[in-house]
């Protein structure tokens, strides 16, 4: 299957919110094609990487270049295709001495999406939106997810599990700020419901989206516990896919979910104690 054919196929949420000041316009392509190499881990050509983040060619092919001499990015003369380096990754080893630096968490959500065919994200709080970390995309190819896409904290299953432990009066004010926002989305987001889902998720210690942000598909989150984030503050781990297969599937995903985290900070513990 051509790359032209793949994409045509594959589901590709939006983003919400109001898009990038074109003063920063350059710095945040720089970052999105590295993130788009995260996203689908292979090498990838100019006219691709163009296509995808919607950038003129002419600007890609300067940037690209520009990434390869700063040695970001390597080019294969032979395959025409671009590379991250390994610069790229040692960027952030120093921030983290636990899970995230060692590679235990990176290891567990792959584990994860082998076995449940979901795709895995790991997900943080960023003023009214969440952002994606890491993101592993579905085998089954039926939603491709970009690290660059934000959803809102108050309506989304990562969001919500973020919510908990936050008192009604913050759920209200950022509530009130998201529907403030120019998205004919947030007309339907009304703080009581908002807060219903919030107590629903801090009494099962997860949070189950049914078709929340996508049509047909679902997200379930669960939040990190303190103990593995360090100083990086509340993340979560979500598995997405088709509606049907994680109602299907809810119980056993969950249950996984939380043996996996049960382990990383039985393994933290160990470690600690030398």
């Amino acid at each position: 299957m051509s790359k032209q054919n793949f994409w045509s196929s594959v589901l590709t949420p939006k983003d919400v919110g109001s898009g990038v000041p074109s003063a920063i316009k350059s710095a945040a392509r720089a970052l999105r094609v590295l993130e788009f190499f995260a996203e689908i881990r292979r090498g990838a050509r100019a006219n691709e990487i163009a296509e995808r983040l919607e950038m003129p060619q002419s600007s890609t092919s300067v940037l690209l270049a520009s990434l390869v001499k700063l040695n970001y990015l390597d080019f294969d003369y032979t395959t025409h295709t671009y590379q991250p380096t390994l610069r790229v990754a040692m960027l952030g080893a120093w921030l983290d001495t636990g899970p995230f630096r060692d590679g235990s968490m990176l290891q567990m959500l792959e584990r994860v999406a082998d076995e449940t065919s979901g795709l895995v994200s790991l997900s943080q709080g960023n003023d009214i939106y969440v952002r994606y970390l890491h993101v592993i995309q579905s085998h089954n190819q039926a939603l491709h997810l970009s690290l660059a896409l934000r959803r809102y904290i108050v309506w989304s299953s990562a969001g919500i599990s973020l919510l908990v432990g936050r008192s009604e009066t913050e759920i209200k004010k950022l509530v009130a700020i998201t529907r403030a926002q120019d998205d004919p989305l947030v007309d339907q987001i009304k703080f009581e419901e908002v807060l219903k889902m919030v107590r629903e998720a801090e009494q099962q210690g997860y949070f189950f989206s049914r078709g929340m942000v996508t049509e047909g598909m679902g997200t379930i989150s669960m939040r990190l516990p303190a103990s593995l984030t360090s100083s990086q503050g509340p993340l979560v781990f979500g598995i997405g896919g088709r509606l049907e297969v994680l109602e299907r599937s809810e119980k056993t995903i969950v249950e996984q979910m939380r043996g996996e985290l049960d382990k990383l900070e039985r393994d933290r513990r160990r470690f600690q104690q030398g």
